[in-house]
Formats: C-alpha cells, structure tokens, sequence
C-alpha cells in the first residue's frame, strides 16, 4: 500500500516538471490507473518554487509493508534525487534572448540618465545585481574575457549614473562602486576613473579628484594595472581632471589646474599626453578667474602652445586650434581690463596669421562668428571712452567681410553681435549714445533678417540707455519699448523675445529716478507708470524679483508724498515680498524710507527698532528665497566663489539696474 500511494503522489509531479517521453507517460498513467482502488489518500499540494524535502505518505502497519524489487519504483526514486538537487535552478536562455535582454536593461539605464532621472542609479544598481545572478547560475554565453568586459561596462554605467545624478556625496558614491568592482575582481579602466573625476567635479570636491587620479597614473606606470588603456581615454580623464579645478572659478583652481597640466608634460609617454583640449581648459580656469592677472596666464599658455614643435615625440605640445584662441581672448573679455579690446584684437591678428603654413604644420584655427563676438565683448566691458565706436566699427568689418565672393558666411554678424554694440552704447557717457542704440536696433527690426532679429537684451540694453540719461519722460519712453517688446513676442512668437523681469524691472528703476528735477505731472506720470507695469508683470507670466519689489518700494518712496497713502501702499509691497521670502537689502533699505519707523516697528513686531535691525536680524523666512540675499539660507542659493580684488587702477563697470537694482 505504501509503495503505491508513493507513487500516486509522484506521478504528478513527473508529469509537470520531466520532458518524459509519451511512451513514458503512457506507462505512469497505465500503471496509476490499476492502482487507483488500493489508494485512501493521495496528497497533490507541491510548492511552485521548490519540492518537499520528504514526500507524505500514508502510514501502515509494519506487517503490512512489502518489500519490492519494481524497475519503475527504482526509476522513480533515482528521478526525485536528480529534482531535489535542480529544483531551485531555472532553465538556461539561449545566447539571443540574453543578448536581447542585457541590451535592453543598458537602453532602460541610458534613458533615465538622458532624462536626468533620479532613479537611473537605483536601475543601474539592479541591472548589475541581475548580470552577477546570471554568472552565478552559470547562464554566460561566452569565454571569461568576455565576461569580464560585460561585467565591467554594467559597473561603467553604474558609475556614469552616479556622476549624473547629482548628488551631493555623488563623488563618494562612485568611489564607492569602484571598491565593489576590485572586489569582484573586475579591472576599471580610462572610462570608469573619467566618470569618478566628473562626480567629484560636480561636488566641488578637485582634491580628492586629483588624488585619485595620479594614484591610478602610478600603478598604471609601475605594471600594477594592467598597462595604460587607450590613448583617447586616458587623455579625457585628464582633461576632466582639469576641468574638475576649472571649474572652481578662482585663483586657487586655476593655479592647481596649470600645475597638473605641467605634472602631465613631464609624465606624458607614447600613450597619455597633454592635447589641446587639456591647454584649453586650463585657459579657460584663467578666463573663470576674471582678472588681468588670469587673462595674461592663459594668453602665456596660447604662446607656449605656438611656439611648441608638435613633431617632438618626446615632449608633445599640441598646437592651438580656433577653441584656443577663443579661450585667451575670453580670458580677455572677462578681465574688466582697460586694454581687454586690444589684447583681444591683437590675439584675433595673431590667429589670422597662423593660418598659413610654417614648418610643415597648418594650424586648423580660422576665425568664426564666436571669435569676432569674443573680441566685441572685450571692448565692451573694457569701460573705454572709445568701446561702443570700436564695436560698430568691428560689425562693420564683419558686414563687409560676409558680402565678398570668397566668404563662407561662417562670421557673418548675428543678434549677439548687434546686442553686444547696444550694450557698449548703454554703458557709454557719449552725447550720442542713447541716439546710436536707437539706430542700431531700429536696424535690426528693419532689416528683416532673422540671424539679426532683435530679442528681449537687445530691446533691455537700449532701455537701460534711456534710464541712465537725463531726457524728460524717460520713463514713459521706457514704458512704450517694452510694449513694443511684448507686441513683437506676442506676434511672432519668438522664444528670444519672451520677457524676464529685468526690463520691467528697468521700467521700475526709471519711474523711481523720474523724481529728480522733474515736474509734478511728470512724477505723476512716472507713478501711474509704476504701478501699471508691477500689476502687470504677473500677468505676462513673469515672476518677479527682489529687485522688482525693492524698485518699486523705491517708486513709493520717491513719487508718493509722505502720508498714510505712501505708508500703505509701501506696507502691500513689503508683505507681498516677505510672504515670498524675497527680502533683500534693496528691499529693506528702501521700506525704511518709505514708512515711518514706529508704524514699521508696530505692524512687523519685530524684536527690536526697525533703525537697528541690518538684513540678517530679520526673520529667516521672508528672505530664504532671495537668490541675491548673502543672508539667505546655504540650501536655498548655491554658493559662489571668491574673485580675487580688483586694483584700483581697473575699472568697475557699473551692472545694469534692471538685474542689481542700483542706482545708476
């Protein structure tokens, strides 16, 4: 009885999970079925993911237990031993379905990343968790180097991930992965140290980037890594260790990425070089610095680039390419030095004449568009009485240039270019300056070409050069550009014309100033004005600024007589702004001239005097969203690095009121 029952219970089984042949199978029911009648119970409850480990069987009495020699019995007892030990083991995929699938887990990680997706680490991570499970159960398709590269490019993504997550421990993350990798005996390569300098690049952390780097270097030097990889590879993480102390923006960053660059001439061979991107970014670190200092170093390292033999094996300098030149005379541009316009002209000269061939090397370095914009920029923020004329005149040239039967077309002025003339203009004390900037962007509305079309900075520009002067109705003027402005978005649609707050914020700024020797109807003007344009910026899908409240706090201030009228329409602003943590020192300043400090004092019921009370003394809410507030909270404002001072023989170019808020 027992034998037979046993067998009841296993025939099932067999039937779901052996490819038994039909023969087989014939017999298993053949043989079930002439036992059916001595059967009393028969339990057919298995588990889906794993056997029993001991199989139930109706008991009987020991005299009733017969011993038995069957075939099948001894079949059937062998075939359990063989499912108990696979039972937990699936079926292997065949070599397509695997390809398909990994392909498909790498698509479903690139995706994310492209989308910025925070969930692209978390993916990352079970993607290499599901390749490790695969080799586990022995479900590789090819030889061990294979399986190491697969290995390897899961681990690469992962870390990719991490760089692009942006995270704030981003960096230690990666480093992290790194470990796992030489835990499981998987080599990183030029791709997985590249993705780690990036994580600590955006952590701000170069330090330990650099560290990290070098240590890499020297076991790749001393055999300890297996060789160096390929040229191209190692070469982008070095450059992305310059650019991790580039983009530091000061002084320190620059020097530390300079010395690494000259680190790398003495440690480069036949595979791992300094190339011209490497002497790029490292001008660029200069540029970042924004200083005549800085401008002179990265315009040392273009020289050092040109006077450099490229057909030197043992000592490689690169030569400079247009990126180059553009980067030293950005360098240039950013100075805020005097001189920047002809440093940056003498450097364009320079580039025009290494065209030409000498020593059998053609340098691939023409001027472009971006080349000719780079040297306006320079005269513009240069501060010289003669920077707006010496732009038109470059315009000019590059007009006159575009129509020549041999012009490529590739510096062909463009917006920026134009825009670029009307901030000269707006920065300049000349008679004819505001004139001027009106005839330029009049031209560009005329001329009915669109590499030229005017966009919101160029209306902003020559409405900031209608503030600055001394002409009656400024503000009404003002008011009538920006009209045009949002007339022209409105009907063109154009995405370079949809507003921001700073020209009705230079609106704001000119109806303030409208107050200086002027008469009462024009006051009243400039007030009606006021209070039109700060109704009228929510509206237009604008959100408005510290500055927008402090400019028109200042309005009250100065076209509303003092009065209860004065007090209560400065006290809506000022709670507006506080209710929007927008609280800046334009703003604080201003409420104090505007309201009397004990109707102040009893309506903010603050702890002390109002007269007393600086920007961090105030409550930490009305100013945690005010991105120009130094008192605002370190998680609400990214922070900015330090520039070194400037000597007091460079000139400070004054910013335009619609972005600072100050008087001009």
């Amino acid at each position: 009885m027992m034998h037979c029952t046993r067998r009841f219970e296993l025939a099932p089984l067999l039937l779901a999970l052996l490819p038994l042949t039909d023969a087989f199978s014939a017999t298993i029911h053949a043989r079930s079925t002439l036992r059916r009648h001595d059967s009393h119970r028969i339990d057919t409850s298995f588990r889906s993911s794993q056997l029993p480990t001991s199989l139930s069987m109706t008991e009987t009495p020991d005299d009733e237990e017969e011993e038995t020699n069957d075939p099948f019995d001894n079949f059937i007892e062998s075939m359990v031993d063989d499912i108990k030990s696979s039972s937990r083991q699936t079926q292997p995929m065949s070599k397509g379905k695997w390809k398909r699938k990994r392909y498909l887990w790498i698509q479903d990680v690139q995706n994310l990343i492209e989308k910025n997706d925070p969930k692209a680490v978390k993916k990352a991570e079970e993607m290499v968790k599901r390749i490790k499970k695969k080799y586990e159960h022995n479900e590789w398709f090819g030889d061990q180097e294979d399986m190491i590269n697969m290995d390897q490019k899961a681990y690469n993504l992962w870390i990719h991930a991490i760089a692009k997550s942006n995270f704030e421990d981003a960096g230690r993350q990666a480093e992290e992965v790194l470990r796992r990798m030489r835990a499981d005996n998987i080599p990183p390569n030029a791709n997985t140290y590249t993705s780690i300098m990036d994580a600590y690049a955006k952590n701000h952390a170069p330090e330990r980037a650099e560290e990290l780097m070098f240590q890499w270097l020297e076991e790749m030097e001393s055999g300890g890594g297996g060789g160096l990889p390929e040229q191209r590879a190692s070469e982008v993480t070095c450059d992305t260790l310059l650019n991790a102390w580039a983009k530091q923006g000061t002084l320190e960053g620059a020097e530390r990425a300079q010395l690494i660059l000259y680190r790398l001439e003495e440690f480069q061979n036949e595979k791992l070089h300094p190339t011209t991107i490497s002497y790029t970014t490292v001008m660029n670190a200069w540029a970042r610095v924004g200083s005549t200092e800085g401008a002179e170093k990265a315009e040392a390292l273009l020289r050092r680039m040109l006077k450099g033999d490229a057909r030197d094996k043992k000592h490689r300098t690169p030569v400079p390419d247009t990126v180059a030149f553009n980067s030293a005379m950005d360098a240039w541009a950013k100075s805020g030095d005097p001189n920047a316009g002809v440093k940056a002209a003498s450097i364009l000269e320079t580039m025009k004449a290494a065209n030409e061939t000498q020593g059998g090397i053609e340098l691939d370095c023409h001027p472009d568009i971006i080349t000719y914009n780079i040297v306006l920029s320079a005269w513009s923020h240069s501060g010289r009485a003669d920077a707006a004329p010496q732009t038109e005149k470059i315009v000019q040239q590059m007009e006159k240039a575009a129509k020549s039967e041999d012009s490529d077309g590739a510096t062909r002025p463009s917006t920026i270019s134009y825009n670029t003339i009307l901030h000269a203009w707006s920065k300049s004390d000349m008679d004819m300056a505001l004139s001027r900037a009106e005839k330029v962007l009049n031209y560009m509305l005329k001329s009915g070409r669109k590499e030229i079309a005017p966009d919101a900075i160029s209306f902003t520009c020559v409405m900031d050069a209608w503030a600055k002067s001394k002409e009656p109705h400024k503000a009404a003027k003002i008011r009538k550009m920006l009209d045009q402005m949002l007339h022209t978005y409105k009907t063109t649609r154009r995405p370079a014309l949809k507003p921001c707050e700073i020209p009705f914020n230079t609106v704001l700024n000119a109806c303030a100033f409208s107050s200086l020797g002027t008469s009462e109807e024009e006051r009243r003007e400039a007030l009606q004005i006021a209070v039109a344009t700060y109704k009228e910026i929510r509206q237009e899908g604008v959100e408005p600024t510290t500055v927008t409240y402090g400019n028109m706090i200042k309005c009250i201030a100065n076209l509303v007589p003092q009065g209860e009228a004065r007090t209560r329409m400065a006290l809506q602003v000022f709670g507006k702004c506080c209710e929007e943590g927008k609280v800046g020192n334009l703003v604080w300043n201003e409420v104090r001239r505007a309201v009397p400090g004990y109707v102040l004092d009893k309506t903010c019921r603050l702890k002390k005097k109002s007269g007393n009370m600086e920007l961090r003394d105030l409550p930490r809410q009305w100013k945690q969203k005010n991105r120009y507030d130094k008192n605002a909270p370190k998680s609400k404002r990214p922070e900015k690095p330090q520039k070194p001072k400037r000597s007091p023989n460079q000139v400070s170019i004054i910013e335009t009121a619609g972005q600072s808020g100050r008087d001009i």
